[in-house]
């Protein structure tokens, strides 16, 4: 859906904010799968177990639900559960993906064609928008008595096209089947584990992540990459057991954290050898006194016909000497203008280095603009890669969707007190059948 324009919403909120010195992130872990991974057993199902086993430097979340489907066209499709959005907006590390074995259904099954293409294009949803999680495919638990049509059989069959996608989408491998073969005694009705059948999963999982391949960059990224003069970071990585690791091509641990103060906008990239070769790359940016980072406006045109007022904001490194057409301002500020101060504004910051910047404010008739293009956007939920900039980007080849019920909303403030005449809305192919336009 595509909104143009609309609703303006005052809020007062009351913010406490302590500044905290900037730690490790943990490393988040989404178990994507059906009732196996669902567990219904609280602490002891395999994904909170794994939790427990990896420790408090990794967030595991379960997003399993019961009785789903990895192929689309299945009964229960996995793809239309909000844990599915849950876990891609999760942004894991780590995605672990247990599905298969509803799929041995004869209902299912006679979409097995479809199978392979449908496991890919679930491993490309995690990896969209530039992510680059590790990605495990696994292979189901054995069935040991045919129940719900779910059969071992068909499960045997699906394993082979597990592991054609694990070469084709260049994932790794948890095998959750053939070390339970024997376990037979542990699945209490033949498809699910109890308690101690999720212990074993949960470290065979364990063992995979912890003990599997070497040379894997889980992450790696900068506390803060916006630096003044005199200001330091800390670069943080964590890369899989037995890496050789390297940070501008000097050897460092597997896992660490290195205090950095750059005199210059300085790339650092993390460089990884094992059994497999992995490559990240972080910049962080010195802003010297004289430096501009930013200069904008809030609303980027006057209403023609009217001595119309907008704010210029801008920052610059600090210790920067700053005129706003010639006139001293601080360093880091806002000032409103009105279209009878004129149309150009220019910023020149002095220090070690000399930057200047021009905005062009053009005069404008208000029917022919869209008020809403790029104002802030709040919205009750989104789908993934479906957000809520794309309300008002001013491109109708992007929209936002919501997530799934009722009253689902999205507001933008206008920024000033205008009279709307208009509303223009371009609906998608999903759409409301009832809305309400709100004005405050």
């Amino acid at each position: 859906m595509k909104i143009n324009c609309i609703i303006k919403i005052f809020l007062i909120i009351a913010l406490f904010v302590i500044e905290l010195p900037a730690q490790p992130t943990k490393i988040r872990v989404a178990c994507i799968g059906n009732s196996i991974t669902w567990g219904g057993l609280g602490s002891q199902s395999y994904p909170q177990q794994l939790g427990t086993k990896l420790g408090e430097k990794y967030d595991v979340r379960n997003y399993g639900v019961s009785a789903r489907t990895l192929l689309k066209k299945g009964d229960y499709p996995y793809w239309k559960e909000p844990e599915f959005t849950e876990a891609r907006n999760f942004d894991p590390h780590i995605v672990i993906i247990k599905l298969g074995t509803n799929d041995s259904k004869p209902q299912n099954w006679i979409y097995k064609d479809e199978f392979f293409g449908d496991y890919m294009n679930m491993v490309a949803e995690f990896r969209k928008l530039n992510r680059r999680p590790q990605i495990y495919v696994c292979f189901p638990v054995p069935v040991f008595q045919t129940n719900w049509g779910i059969n071992d059989s068909t499960v045997n069959k699906i394993i082979p096209i597990i592991d054609s996608v694990r070469k084709e989408a260049h994932t790794f491998l948890i095998d959750f089947n053939t070390p339970m073969k024997d376990k037979g005694a542990l699945f209490p009705d033949g498809v699910h584990p109890n308690a101690q059948g999720y212990g074993i999963m949960a470290q065979i999982a364990y063992d995979t992540i912890m003990h599997g391949q070497s040379g894997v960059i889980r992450y790696f990224y900068a506390a803060n990459d916006s630096l003044n003069k005199n200001e330091t970071t800390t670069l943080y990585w964590n890369t899989s057991e037995n890496s050789q690791v390297l940070l501008n091509g000097n050897p460092v641990n597997a896992v660490d954290s290195l205090v950095v103060s750059p005199t210059q906008t300085t790339t650092y990239t993390l460089i990884t050898k094992g059994n497999i070769a992995d490559t990240m790359s972080r910049t962080v940016y010195y802003y010297p006194p004289g430096k501009i980072k930013t200069f904008s406006v809030d609303i980027p045109f006057f209403e023609k016909g009217k001595q119309d007022t907008i704010a210029l904001q801008w920052t610059t490194g600090s210790g920067s000497t700053v005129t706003l057409n010639g006139l001293p301002v601080s360093e880091n500020g806002k000032q409103y203008v009105t279209s009878s101060n004129g149309f150009g504004y220019t910023l020149i910051a002095h220090g070690d280095v000399v930057d200047s910047q021009k905005i062009q404010i053009p005069n404008i008739d208000p029917d022919k603009y869209n008020r809403a293009f790029h104002r802030a956007v709040n919205a009750s939920s989104t789908e993934w890669g479906f957000y809520s900039n794309a309300v008002n980007d001013g491109n109708v080849e992007t929209e936002w969707k919501s997530g799934a019920g009722n009253s689902q909303s999205v507001s933008i403030d206008l920024g000033k007190t205008i009279t709307v005449n208009k509303v223009v809305l371009n609906w998608g192919r999903v759409y409301g059948t009832r809305f309400y336009l709100i004005l405050s």
